[in-house]
């Protein structure tokens, strides 16, 4: 039986970022940005997705990232995410789903059930529930939150929320979930700062952590990448300080370039030793 840190469930797409420094096309999607955030910091991360022949698996086998969960439709094509960025840091976001547009949970292998965290990256939140209502007997399932759906499905959103056992998300999305009223979340929540960085609040405990200073090239999926890497190092039992100092940093190298290979590439990705 395979012994997961991390699966990740979600989708890998063909992300177009058209910026003001330049456009281009290379392989993302929320499961992917988190599985390559995750695999620098760990050997045994697994991937759920569903993806058309146009997409090579070796994209993710590579970087060292179990396939098992992910399905090859053939005659479909793999889900694509158009993403414009403007110079104010405003977005704007077009999907064409693909294969990925339905759930199909009969794809998660028997085998992922015994990662030590299972994590759901930014998805719309009727498939988030789907599989939160599938895992939930697992001690730690995650979520993550983005702001275009937050912003069309409050009611969902606060629902993920409240079925999580970690939650990810901006101060943006936070404050809209807030403004429904009535809301307190048991979870641990990573408060995600962008350029400023990110927190960590549970109860009364709060961490802070600031960014290093960047030129930002891309940051399309940099939220994605740090809480694969944070949940990574938690598995592999990181403090929660360490693991959110690696993982702040890590995000900052993703928006430096084009899509996420560079920060697949580095070589120095075991260097840290494990901290408890």
């Amino acid at each position: 039986m395979k012994e997961l840190d991390v699966a990740i469930i979600g989708d890998i797409a063909w992300n177009q970022d058209i910026t003001p420094l330049g456009n281009k096309i290379s392989p993302g999607g929320a499961a992917y940005y988190s599985a390559v955030g995750a695999a620098r910091f760990s050997e045994k991360v697994g991937i759920v997705a569903k993806i058309g022949r146009d997409f090579n698996t070796e994209l993710l086998t590579h970087k060292g990232i179990d396939i098992e969960g992910v399905r090859v439709i053939d005659g479909g094509t793999t889900c694509r995410f158009i993403v414009t960025q403007h110079k104010d840091n405003t977005r704007e976001f077009m999907a064409q789903r693909g294969v990925a547009g339905i759930v199909e949970t009969a794809i998660f292998p028997d085998t992922y059930l015994s990662a030590k965290f299972i994590h759901l990256p930014t998805q719309l939140p009727e498939h988030a529930l789907t599989w939160l209502d599938i895992l939930s007997s697992h001690k730690h399932v995650s979520v993550d939150s983005f702001e275009e759906f937050v912003k069309k499905f409050p009611e969902l959103t606060r629902l993920m929320f409240c079925k999580a056992s970690l939650i990810f998300v901006n101060e943006v999305e936070f404050d809209i979930v807030r403004q429904l009223g009535g809301v307190e979340f048991d979870a641990p929540i990573v408060l995600k700062k962008g350029k400023d960085g990110a927190a960590y609040i549970h109860g009364k405990e709060i961490i802070m952590v600031p960014a290093p200073v960047v030129l930002p090239i891309d940051t399309t999926g940099a939220g994605d990448v740090l809480a694969g890497a944070f949940i990574a190092q938690r598995a592999r039992g990181f403090s929660v300080e360490t693991a959110l100092e690696l993982a702040v940093r890590t995000a900052s190298l993703s928006v430096t370039a084009f899509g996420v290979e560079h920060i697949a590439s580095d070589k120095r990705r075991f260097i840290y030793e494990k901290q408890i």
